[in-house]
């Protein structure tokens, strides 16, 4: 399983990392003051004061065998108005399949773990993002310490603080507003 390239933004910058739809009101990159664990960690603020807005980071990573997808998240800043704002986690692979998770409630950050095994071996997308809905205000998001695991590996004794998320059939962009089902 190839793992996720620069998730712990230690290189300083999005290196690895696609940043996804440009826009004056989205924010991607890497700050000191975003870190979990080093020196680094990404930055992501979408403000959703005038249309629906989605900062968002992505790169295409291999999976295999039982994969999970481990990240510390911080919501730093969320108005919610609906029930898509805030962090979002989302892994899709090549048949259109997705799992994905929410986090609405601003504190510190918290570890993530999404299991990932139901998706198809081989290529798939990781998304990590800040979402925020028209009228909501501005939604600001830390990522950082992003790894693939393996879910037979925490059988170990390793509890998740989160697990699975909703599997859905079918792509979303970002900033869509669907539901999570």
């Amino acid at each position: 399983m190839a793992g996720i390239t620069n998730g712990d933004f230690e290189t300083g910058d999005l290196t690895g990392w696609t940043a996804s739809f440009p826009d004056p009101a989205i924010v991607t990159e890497v700050r000191a003051a975003a870190a979990h664990g080093g020196s680094y960690g990404a930055y992501l603020s979408a403000d959703g004061a005038m249309a629906d807005t989605c900062a968002a980071i992505s790169q295409i990573v291999t999976l295999a065998g039982n994969p999970t997808l481990t990240v510390w998240v911080r919501c730093v800043q969320v108005t919610v108005s609906g029930d898509v704002e805030g962090a979002w986690i989302w892994v899709e692979d090549a048949d259109g399949s997705v799992v994905e998770d929410y986090i609405q409630v601003a504190g510190d950050y918290q570890e993530v773990t999404l299991d990932i095994s139901a998706l198809v071996a081989g290529a798939a997308t990781v998304m990590l993002a800040a979402n925020a809905m028209a009228g909501g205000g501005e939604t600001i998001v830390y990522y950082d310490d992003a790894v693939l695991g393996s879910a037979t590996a925490l059988a170990g004794g390793r509890s998740l603080r989160r697990s699975g998320g909703a599997s859905v059939a079918g792509g979303m962009e970002c900033g869509q507003g669907r539901k999570r089902r």
